[in-house]
């Protein structure tokens, strides 16, 4: 099967990868609904749906983003794909025991929803990242390029604070991991509420 017959049969998806982001977001918004206001029912059975939803989303984000940049099937990086789904699964656990306690709180009246729901908007942008990721890996974004550090609005760690305003080529951003809003980053934020960017000389916004 081709590249583009493959990514298509996983997911339409418009230029921001919203398609995957929307379908992981839809399975682990009604597991987790599910298990809030069915008794008895245990969190392995919303792990189980969440790590499946998530593993093919990204997959299909990654997939997506790579035929839609105009990349080769020989050429597709697994291992980068790997990297990224890894890293989201290290995040799982916390994630799970959350849900758990959420569902204790609710039971004694507390509002937990809204925290809840925020906490899996942060997955959700994590697959939809992805696919710029993917998309700009298959267009060849030379490396070589200038970008500039920019923070944007929000409460910012103290390696984003440190990067603002630096001028470098991207390599040097990619060699040390410094990729804006990616969740597994290496800046002490873990990109995972990061909303800074990378912007090229002339004022356009670099998509790693």
């Amino acid at each position: 099967m081709g590249l583009q017959t493959w990514a298509k049969r996983w997911l339409k998806t418009r230029a921001d990868g919203i398609g995957a982001a929307s379908a992981f977001e839809g399975d682990a918004r009604h597991a987790i609904l599910t298990y809030m206001s069915t008794p008895g029912m245990r969190i392995n059975t919303v792990g189980k749906t969440f790590r499946t939803s998530l593993l093919a989303n990204l997959e299909a984000a990654a997939m997506a983003g790579w035929a839609d940049g105009g990349g080769q099937t020989a050429g597709f990086p697994d291992l980068e794909l790997a990297n990224i789904q890894t890293v989201q699964l290290g995040s799982m656990p916390d994630f799970m025991v959350a849900i758990r306690e959420a569902r204790d709180e609710l039971r004694k009246g507390n509002e937990v929803m809204n925290t809840l729901m925020a906490r899996l908007g942060l997955w959700v942008r994590s697959v939809r990242a992805t696919y710029t990721r993917f998309l700009s890996l298959a267009r060849g974004k030379s490396k070589a390029a200038m970008a500039t550090w920019e923070i944007g609005p929000t409460d910012h760690c103290v390696t984003c604070q440190r990067l603002n305003g630096q001028r470098h080529r991207l390599e040097w951003f990619t060699s040390r991991n410094y990729i804006p809003q990616q969740p597994g980053a290496a800046m002490v934020c873990g990109g995972w509420r990061c909303l800074c960017r990378l912007v090229d000389d002339g004022g356009a916004v670099v998509t790693l």
